[in-house]
């Protein structure tokens, strides 16, 4: 599914992809970080550095929301249900992966 980004929107289009590609690389770093860590530490460090991995991870959900609103705002309705679409169907395959975790656990 394509959103038909128009060239009025490119900028906002590029700034949205931007952020991503910036965010991308910081969880990347943080992954390494942790991986590079990962086989000498205990069990509380371990936990530690999960809370680290989960605030960049909000951190760059902080970044990404307004760069997706400002781009989301100048979209038409028919691009906005197609942006729906795609979101919606993502969330429901992220639920039935959860629930399906759950019942074999």
């Amino acid at each position: 599914m394509q959103l038909h980004i128009t060239p009025a929107e490119q900028p906002l289009w590029d700034q949205f992809a931007q952020v991503m590609r910036e965010n991308s690389r910081d969880m990347d770093q943080a992954y390494m970080q942790r991986v590079l860590r990962f086989s000498t530490m205990n069990a509380v460090q371990n936990m530690q550095s999960y809370e680290q991995i989960a605030q960049e991870h909000t951190k760059s959900l902080q970044k990404l929301i307004p760069a997706f609103e400002n781009l989301y705002s100048a979209m038409s309705e028919q691009q906005k249900q197609a942006a729906d679409q795609v979101f919606r169907a993502n969330s429901e395959r992220h639920a039935q992966g959860a629930a399906h975790r759950d019942r074999d656990g």
